[in-house]
């Protein structure tokens, strides 16, 4: 970090600096989310936290908020345990882990927190958590951005047909981000390709299907994947995530609304 960036990442922050960027972000704070799992053979198993971490940052230097530090093993990853390196909570504990990081951040004078989720997975888990939340009064309202890509301008990127989990975009933003942490030498040494031999009909979900489809835990084809892309495609998450931030940071309804929804929810119960 140059002297001419803004401070952004909690842990670097004094006790009188973090009450001060509250202040002066509006009292938005970005909660990276991510996991702990094998991306086939060429990428790290924090990649997704990797991924969530740094993006976050970079947009909060274009529009200030702080940022906590990486949730590397607040992932649900059942999955991938066939393979080593995985760290999976369960479900239930992840949830109360979630509500207690964000409570003990508005404690701290942050009441827009904003998810940035890393990790494919969790997305089943996260508007089921952030609903959980309504269920309890809290002084702070949660946003989830659950897309920052440009479907033309990815699509302009790839040359490779298929995309999933350490594909040639993903293998590029790590290229761009960690290359040391990358083993470009072992790309080949699996296919990415889905295992389509398996069909119930109906479009019907298994506890299996991502084994089935990929048991090594690599879908897409990282053979076109470079660093130059990583960096155009990083840069462009950053840019479309630091315009959400001002969206968020100025809003004023889901806060208005959370408090109505609370009220209600109270009055009858207690006329």
């Amino acid at each position: 970090m140059s002297r001419n960036e803004p401070k952004v990442r909690w842990e670097e922050l004094t006790a009188p600096e973090l009450v001060e960027v509250a202040r002066t972000t509006g009292g938005v704070c970005l909660l990276p989310i991510g996991c702990l799992e094998k991306h086939a053979n060429h990428l790290p198993l924090g990649t997704d936290s990797i991924i969530a971490h740094e993006l976050a940052i970079a947009a909060a230097r274009i529009e200030p908020a702080v940022v906590l530090p990486p949730q590397d093993i607040m992932g649900v990853v059942n999955e991938i345990k066939a393979h080593p390196g995985s760290i999976s909570l369960p479900s239930a504990l992840l949830f109360q882990i979630w509500e207690a990081v964000c409570d003990e951040i508005s404690r701290n004078g942050f009441h827009k927190i904003v998810i940035v989720n890393g990790h494919g997975g969790n997305r089943f888990l996260l508007g089921q958590f952030i609903c959980e939340c309504m269920d309890r009064r809290k002084d702070y309202a949660l946003y989830w951005p659950r897309s920052l890509d440009d479907a033309k301008f990815r699509d302009a990127l790839m040359e490779s047909d298929y995309e999933a989990h350490a594909g040639e975009l993903e293998t590029s933003i790590m290229m761009h981000l960690r290359p040391h942490a990358c083993r470009p030498d072992a790309i080949g040494q699996l296919d990415g390709r889905p295992k389509k031999n398996f069909d119930l009909g109906g479009d019907t979900y298994t506890s299996a299907d991502w084994y089935i489809l990929h048991p090594e835990h690599y879908a897409g084809d990282a053979r076109t994947a470079s660093a130059d892309k990583g960096r155009r495609l990083f840069e462009h998450r950053a840019g479309n995530l630091a315009k959400v931030i001002a969206n968020i940071r100025s809003d004023a309804r889901v806060g208005e609304m959370l408090a109505q929804f609370y009220d209600q929810a109270q009055s009858w119960r207690n006329p």
